[in-house]
Parts: C-alpha cells; sequence; structure tokens
C-alpha cells in the first residue's frame, strides 16, 4: 500500500510529538488529547459528529476512548501514558473487560508510541480471550516500513470499520498463521504433490513418510508447535469422484454408441488393462510398481493420477517414475506383444519340409 504524501507527513509529526511527549513524561489524561487529536487529523474521525467518545460509560467502569465510526461503538482504545516505555499484554486486561461488558471485539492499546490491536473472544465459562492482530512502533516502524504501518493503521479508519475491513484482515491473519499454514502442507494432497515432484528427473522413488518427515524438518518448532500434533495422513474418501467417473463412463459409452451408429460400426468392447486396445472413459488402469498400485483413472481428454489430471499417459509414466524417456502405454502395458519370430534354423526346416 503507498502511503500518500500528506499522510506520511503527518505521521511523522505525530511520532515527533509522541516522542517528545515521553521524553516529558507527559501523563495519561494528556496522552488521551494528543490520541484524539491523531485520530482525527490522520485517520480522519470526527468528533464533532460523535465519532469518538471519551470516559465512555460501560456499566459502572469507564474507557478511555471509543471509536463509532457509524455511531456505533466499534473499537475500544485503552490508553496509556506516553511515560510508559513498553505496553505489555496485562494492559490490554482492562480494556478486555470493558469490551466484554459491552460485546466489542475490537480493543486498541496505545501510548501514542506503541500501537497494539486485539480480537477478544467471550466464551461461557471460559472468560475472555484477546488475540493480537498487529503491533507497531510508531517511530521505528515508521522509519522501516512506512508503508506497513499506514496499511496497519488505516484499517483503523471510520470507512475502514464500517467496511468491514478489520474483520477482513483478521480473518486473513487467523487463515496465514504458521500453525494454519503447517496443518495445510501436511494434508495428503499437498504432501503427494510435493513427493511427485521430487520424483522427478530421479530413479529414486519416496515415500509419503519420506516427504512428511523432511517437510517436518525444515518447518519451524515454533510453527509446529501451533499447528499440534500432527500425523502422515490418508487420501480422503472420493465418493464425489467416483460417481464424476460413473456420469464420464457413460458419456464415453452414449459418444462411442453415437460413433458406431453415424458410422456403421460394431459397438466397440470394453477395453481391459494389459490389452492391445485404447482404454475408454471411466476406466481405471492399475500398473504394480515398486510394490505398490499405480491407479490412474481415464477421464475426457487425459487422465488423473493422485487427483493430478495428465494429458497423456506417457506425461503420468513420467511422473510415476520420474524417468523422461518412456512409453506411458508401454509402461502401464496397454501395447500388443509382438510374436516371438522362430529361429531362422526352424524357418529353413519348415520350409524344406
Amino acid at each position: 500500500m503507498r502511503v500518500p504524501a500528506a499522510k506520511l507527513r503527518q505521521l511523522r509529526r505525530f511520532a515527533t510529538a509522541f516522542e517528545d511527549a515521553r521524553r516529558r513524561r507527559v501523563n495519561e489524561s494528556d496522552t488521551v488529547m494528543f490520541l484524539v487529536k491523531f485520530l482525527e487529523e490522520v485517520l480522519g474521525y470526527d468528533s464533532l459528529a460523535g465519532q469518538i467518545s471519551k470516559e465512555l460509560a460501560i456499566r459502572d467502569r469507564y474507557c478511555d476512548i471509543a471509536l463509532k465510526p457509524d455511531g456505533e461503538v466499534r473499537v475500544l482504545v485503552e490508553a496509556k501514558a506516553a511515560s510508559v516505555v513498553r505496553l505489555r499484554d496485562k494492559h490490554i486486561e482492562q480494556a478486555g473487560n470493558y469490551a466484554a461488558r459491552a460485546g466489542i471485539p475490537w480493543a486498541v492499546l496505545t501510548n501514542g508510541m506503541e500501537w497494539r490491536l486485539y480480537h477478544l473472544t467471550f466464551a461461557e465459562g471460559e472468560g475472555i480471550a484477546h488475540e493480537l492482530a498487529f503491533s507497531l512502533d510508531l517511530s521505528d516502524d515508521l522509519a522501516r516500513n512506512p508503508a506497513d504501518v499506514w496499511a496497519k493503521l488505516s484499517l483503523l479508519a471510520p470507512r475502514a470499520i464500517t467496511a468491514g475491513s478489520l474483520d477482513d484482515y483478521w480473518t486473513t491473519r487467523k487463515l496465514t498463521r504458521p500453525g494454519a499454514v503447517v496443518r495445510a502442507l501436511f494434508t495428503y494432497d499437498v504432501l503427494a504433490r510435493i513427493r511427485q515432484e521430487l520424483n522427478i528427473g530421479t530413479t529414486a522413488r519416496l515415500e509419503l513418510q519420506d516427504v512428511f518427515d523432511a517437510l517436518r524438518d525444515v518447518v519451524s518448532k515454533d510453527a509446529l508447535m501451533e499447528a499440534g500434533e500432527l500425523r502422515l495422513p490418508r487420501p480422503a474418501p472420493r465418493r464425489t469422484t467416483r460417481g464424476a467417473r460413473v456420469a464420464a463412463t457413460a458419456r464415453g459409452e452414449r459418444a462411442a454408441r453415437a460413433r458406431g451408429a453415424s458410422s456403421g460400426a460394431a459397438e466397440p468392447a470394453t477395453v481391459r488393462p494389459h490389452g492391445s486396445q485404447s482404454p475408454t472413459v471411466g476406466q481405471e488402469i492399475v500398473r504394480s510398481y515398486k510394490g505398490r498400485d499405480v491407479r490412474v483413472t481415464v477421464i475426457e481428454g487425459g487422465f488423473e493420477y493422485e487427483r493430478q489430471s495428465y494429458p497423456s499417459l506417457t506425461a503420468v509414466a513420467r511422473a510415476v517414475t520420474g524417468a523422461a524417456s518412456i512409453s506411458g502405454p508401454g509402461f502401464f502395458r496397454l501395447t500388443a506383444r509382438r510374436p516371438r519370430s522362430r529361429p531362422r534354423a526352424q524357418q529353413s526346416d519348415a520350409q524344406d519340409s
């Protein structure tokens, strides 16, 4: 996200102001005043229109700042004095309690320099759970990556909140967490695809367990801990795919009958593997290779192997064996065997007799 030049100047001005407030050990009350000005000038809130409330009463407690872009409280802001050098997670507990009382899922913890956005969930009997959505340092991060700073802070702008950008951001964060990514990597389909890629161009054949172990070794320990217990997956049931095969077989048979009727030829017989005829749509070809069955399904326009589509049997054979030059029909034994020629001596005897 590109930062508008005017917005970048505003961010730098406030970063300098909050640094100065820290040096002067400004108290919490004055820090709140600075924050309101920041919300108005940088993020575009209109206090006169009621988009910001200070000391919002929530039952018998008071929250420092409440953001109300559409008239309803959407985000609570817990302010700490600019003199507080480092924020702690325990500081969010107060805002979390406020949010729980009001049923608000978003809370910001800030001292002006450091900003933390939390997503709050409330479960019966489990209390309040707060998860960090983002954190930034207005001074240090602005110098290193101003685009990232603005991308995060702009999520708190009135238009972004009313458009649901905060919820979209949180959904994306959950989907791309290390644990979620690791769990996706260790699914059967992904492991099978990685094994297929690694087996190309080599005579060694990796098993799924080999890929599982190698991938686990390269993934960070923190990501593995977040993902939880991992086990070697098994192929998922393919009921839908089998139904699709039946439908494809029916279409192929109808097409064959139509071709036979139009040409006056007899309807072709069902082709079996290891024969000399071409396989039909929906047929499964099985080839035993290195102690395992290689199962390929004939589909319209090609072949399916381990849920991947291939244009030809040769392409499948290359994926299975890793050999660059190999005949697919030959590998699956679909070519007719030529009769052995008799030795010349036997041929001569036969001619003499």
